[in-house]
């Protein structure tokens, strides 16, 4: 599946998180749009870090990172957020990101029976990502602005 190694984030890994999360190609497909400030960034990496029921990964190649991948963990399900490192240069890696950091759950969650992932509607890449590494549409949500 590539070259791509998984490691857990840890706390040297701030910075650049906060960083690529606030990038605006990232913020547009993610359930919270709104830029993320540098306090609120630093409570949400030290939470997700000591969690149990959490795991935030980074995907590297040739010590580069490629991506970030956080499963939320509910029981036998897994619910996956993933995105690659805006302006890396990564385009097309996705799959691989993904099919890694699932290899690396099976082997450190083997409780884990099933992968969840919530897609906004307007986000063709990431429905095209999961659709074709095998995940099945389960439901869809509707929603209109008044």
């Amino acid at each position: 599946i590539g070259d791509i190694e998984i490691r857990q984030a840890n706390e040297e890994d701030s910075q650049p998180l906060f960083e690529w999360r606030n990038h605006p190609t990232i913020r547009a497909v993610s359930r919270n749009n709104a830029p993320i400030i540098w306090e609120d960034h630093q409570r949400w990496l030290s939470v997700v870090i000591d969690a149990k029921d959490r795991e935030l990964l980074i995907g590297i190649i040739s010590d580069q990172p490629v991506g970030v991948v956080r499963f939320d963990i509910e029981g036998e399900v897994a619910e996956v957020s993933i995105y690659l490192v805006p302006d890396g240069g990564f385009v097309g890696q996705g799959r691989n990101l993904l099919l890694r950091a699932e290899l690396w759950l099976k082997a450190n969650w083997p409780d884990i029976l099933s992968i969840r992932a919530i897609v906004l509607g307007e986000n063709q890449l990431s429905k095209n990502l999961f659709l074709g590494t095998n995940y099945h549409t389960h439901t869809n949500c509707y929603q209109k602005n008044l």
